[in-house]
């Protein structure tokens, strides 16, 4: 489920303002509480197009995951018995070199590797000390 927000932010008058000139009747507290207000809208101007970024990211990294399982299934039981069958042929493909294989499936292993710890980050962020 997407829970991507195409919607364009709606942006006052106030919002084009700074917190000092927004409001001159406005106490130190609103003050403040506007600039902090202002700082999110800034930041959710910069996430929103990066929320996007990431579903696709998302579709591709499934995508991989789906590609490298019988890749990887396959190197684990059948590759080296099919490459001693094929070697008189000497067939032109990639997967006859151990490292093409082993070195992608490094890769993937350092994409999830950091896909995890950025998910535990969200999901569970550390307490502040």
């Amino acid at each position: 489920m997407s829970t991507q927000n195409d919607a364009p932010v709606p942006q006052s008058d106030a919002a084009a303002a700074t917190a000092d000139d927004a409001r001159p009747d406005a106490s130190t507290e609103q003050r403040e509480a506007l600039s902090r207000l202002e700082a999110m809208e800034s930041r959710l101007e910069t996430a929103l197009p990066l929320m996007a970024d990431a579903e696709a990211g998302l579709a591709a990294i499934r995508a991989m995951v789906e590609a490298m399982e019988p890749l990887m299934a396959a190197y684990d039981s059948t590759w080296v018995s099919d490459q001693e069958t094929v070697a008189e042929l000497d067939p032109p493909l990639a997967v006859l070199g151990e490292d093409t294989v082993w070195d992608l499936y490094g890769r993937e292993h350092t994409v999830m590797t950091e896909l995890l710890r950025l998910s535990a980050r969200v999901l569970a962020p550390a307490e502040d000390e």
